[in-house]
């Protein structure tokens, strides 16, 4: 996310994260960075939903593992420094993706 505001997250082949999973939207979530270097993801009115504490917008937690679902994938993401890098891992295909 060097020169990005955001990442796309879903199904859609311009989603810089990918889930081939019929239940996630084309586009189905936002990953942001605020000016603080803190992480938030949003639901992008996915008809699914994402399931992130009630549709609301979720901080993600440094140095903590994070969970959200995304239609039926749960989602596994990791900060390891708010200036650093995040990963995001679908628990069902077990792929590791650095953001």
């Amino acid at each position: 996310m060097d020169n990005k505001d955001f990442i796309k997250v879903g199904r859609g082949h311009d989603c810089e994260i990918r889930i081939t999973d019929i239940s996630v939207s084309r586009c189905h979530a936002l990953i942001k960075r605020s000016t603080k270097g803190d992480y938030v993801v949003e639901d992008n009115g996915a008809k699914f939903g994402t399931l992130v504490l009630v549709k609301k917008p979720l901080m993600l937690s440094n140095k903590v593992t994070n969970y959200f679902q995304l239609g039926r994938t749960l989602c596994e993401a990791t900060i390891k420094s708010p200036n650093s890098s995040c990963s995001l891992k679908s628990l069902c295909s077990k792929k590791k993706v650095k953001v």
